[in-house]
C-alpha cells in the first residue's frame, strides 16, 4: 500500500510539473486536464505494482527491494520502461509530437 501511495503521489507530481509542455493545456478545461493527468498517474501506479509483482513472483520475495540487488533493480526497471516505451509507441505512433513547436 505504502508502495502504491508513494507511487501516486510522486507520478501525480510529475504529470502536472510537465503539463505545461502539453499542447491540451490551451485547449481544454482544468477539470479535462486534472482528469488526464490522474489517469496517466494511475497508469504509471499500475505499471509499477505489475512490474514490483512480477521481479516478487520471479525472487518468491514480496520485499525483493529491500535486498537492494542490482539484477532485480534492473529487471523491475526494464519491465517499467519496456512497457512505456511500447505503449507510447503503440498510443502516439512513432514521430508524433504532442510538445508545443
Amino acid at each position: 500500500m505504502l508502495l502504491a501511495l508513494s507511487a501516486f503521489f510522486l507520478n501525480f507530481f510529475w504529470e502536472m510539473a510537465q503539463s505545461p509542455l502539453y499542447r491540451d493545456v490551451t485547449e481544454r478545461s482544468y477539470r479535462a486536464i486534472l482528469a488526464s493527468r490522474l489517469h496517466c498517474t494511475l497508469g504509471e501506479v499500475v505499471i509499477l505494482l505489475v512490474a514490483h509483482g512480477i521481479v516478487a513472483w520471479a525472487r518468491r520475495d514480496r520485499r525483493w527491494a529491500m535486498g537492494r540487488r542490482w539484477r532485480d533493480l534492473a529487471v523491475f526497471t526494464g519491465l517499467g520502461l519496456g512497457y512505456t516505451v511500447a505503449s507510447e509507441w503503440v498510443n502516439f505512433g512513432v514521430g508524433r509530437v504532442v510538445l508545443l513547436p
